[in-house]
């Protein structure tokens, strides 16, 4: 519970700062609200992703830390325990969905920051940003000796969904005067 409070705290510190670099650079106001959006977004990824292994006292020490390099073999897992009764179906569902849903914003905010427009540069991105938040479990789970999160290629997979489903949502169903406006605002 108290990792919550402390990415609260460093999120609102983070973006007090941005509230004042903005204002003082005359920043327009889609630029301060997307940024802002962003950084409370990503401040929200680094909690649920580092701080359960700072602030934890259910860590497993271990001289081991556990790898999934193989492709759906969590997702079967998972899918597999839900029929035969030995993983509960909301905690599936939540594995699953959960690491498809909080990447969708990601992949709606990137065609706001990323300047090419090229889809190779967003598939990339789809891929380098979850690959990053594995190898930052896998490095505190080094630094600090313990198995807090298993490191996964399911959720590399999830994640990069999560991003491409997002990019379609800005795509798709975002509206043009919208994406207009943002990107008006936010040459960065």
């Amino acid at each position: 519970m108290i990792e919550g409070y402390i990415a609260f705290a460093a999120g609102a510190d983070i973006l007090a700062v941005w509230i004042i670099i903005s204002s003082l650079r005359g920043y327009s106001f889609a630029k301060r609200l997307f940024i802002g959006i962003f950084i409370v977004y990503m401040t929200s990824l680094v909690a649920v992703t580092i701080f359960p292994v700072i602030y934890s006292k259910d860590l497993i020490p271990t001289a081991h830390l556990k790898l999934e390099l193989i492709p759906f073999g969590t997702t079967v897992h998972y899918i597999k325990g839900a029929f035969d009764g030995y993983s509960p179906v909301n905690y599936v569902v939540m594995q699953l969905l959960g690491n498809i849903l909080m990447t969708i914003p990601l992949g709606i905010m990137l065609p706001f920051l990323i300047k090419d427009k090229e889809k190779k540069v967003y598939m990339a991105a789809a891929l380098i940003i979850p690959v990053s938040i594995e190898l930052s479990q896998l490095v505190m789970g080094f630094v600090t000796q313990t198995m807090y999160r298993t490191v996964d290629i399911d959720d590399v997979m999830l994640n990069c969904l999560g991003i491409i489903i997002g990019y379609r949502i800005y795509n798709r169903v975002l509206p043009q005067s919208l994406k207009n406006y943002f990107h008006e605002g936010i040459k960065i």
